[in-house]
C-alpha cells in the first residue's frame, strides 16, 4: 500500500517503508502527481508546470531527470518503480491499488452522519500543506494552500455544529478557535462561536478562551 503525508511532513510509504528522498524538485513532482492519482498528466503540461520559464527542450530534459530521480529512489529501497510509474511516451501517470493520503482524507466530503469522532480525526491532521516547499517548480503548491484551508474551514464548521447538538459546547468554543487560527472567513466562524457561546449561557465566564481577541461576546447574532 501506499501511503503519503504532505500536511505538516512530506514522507511516502510503500508497504511500511519509508521512501529516502534526495531531490526537491523529484518531491514536488512526485506530490503534484500523487494528487492526480490514477489520472495520466500530458508531460508537456507537467514541463510546463515545474519549469515555466525554460526552453520546451530543457524543460522536458529536466523532467526526464526528474522522473529518473523518482525511479532511483524506489530501486534503493528494493521497489519496481514501473508498477508505480508505468511508461507511457506521451503522459506521465502515478498509480497503485491500495493508497492513502492525508490531504485527500482531510478534503474528503462530509455527510450530517460522519460520527463526530471521525470528524475530529480528519481535522486533527491538519497542518501546513507540504511545508517549505517554495522552490520555482513548487508554485502549483499556492491553489493546494488554499484548497486544504478551506477544507479544513468547512469540515471544522461542521464539526462545531455537531457538537452543539449534543451539548459539547466547550469542544465546539475549542475547535472554533482553532478555525480562526487558519484566518479564513473569520466573520463566519465568529458567528459560529457565537452560537456556541449562546447556548452555554452564563457557563463561557469560566471557560479560559482568550475572548479579548475573539470580539463577539458582546455582539448579537445576525
Amino acid at each position: 500500500m501506499l501511503k503519503i503525508w504532505m500536511l505538516s511532513q512530506f514522507v511516502v510509504e510503500v508497504d511500511g517503508v519509508r521512501l529516502e528522498w534526495t531531490s526537491r524538485v523529484a518531491q514536488s513532482l512526485f506530490a503534484y502527481l500523487a494528487l492526480h492519482m490514477g489520472k495520466p498528466i500530458r508531460r508537456e503540461k507537467l514541463a510546463g508546470i515545474f519549469w515555466p520559464d525554460q526552453s520546451e527542450t530543457s524543460a522536458r530534459g529536466q523532467l526526464r531527470h526528474a522522473l529518473w530521480r523518482i525511479r532511483q529512489m524506489f530501486s534503493q529501497q528494493g521497489l519496481d518503480s514501473y508498477q508505480f510509474l508505468p511508461e507511457d511516451a506521451l503522459c506521465i501517470t502515478l498509480y497503485s491499488p491500495e493508497w492513502w493520503i492525508d490531504v485527500v482524507d482531510l478534503l474528503c466530503s462530509t455527510h450530517s452522519k460522519q460520527p463526530v469522532e471521525k470528524l475530529i480525526a480528519d481535522l486533527a491532521t491538519h497542518g501546513e500543506f507540504l511545508p517549505g516547499f517554495s522552490g520555482t517548480w513548487d508554485e502549483w503548491t499556492s491553489d493546494w494552500r488554499r484548497r486544504v484551508d478551506h477544507g479544513f474551514l468547512c469540515k471544522g464548521m461542521h464539526l462545531i455544529d455537531q457538537l452543539m447538538q449534543t451539548g459539547r459546547h466547550y469542544e465546539a468554543l475549542d475547535w472554533g478557535m482553532r478555525l480562526l487560527q487558519v484566518d479564513y472567513d473569520i466573520d463566519l466562524v465568529q458567528h459560529k462561536l457565537a452560537e456556541a457561546v449562546s447556548g452555554m449561557g452564563e457557563r463561557w465566564k469560566i471557560a479560559a478562551y482568550p475572548w479579548s481577541q475573539v470580539q463577539i461576546l458582546s455582539s448579537p447574532l445576525a
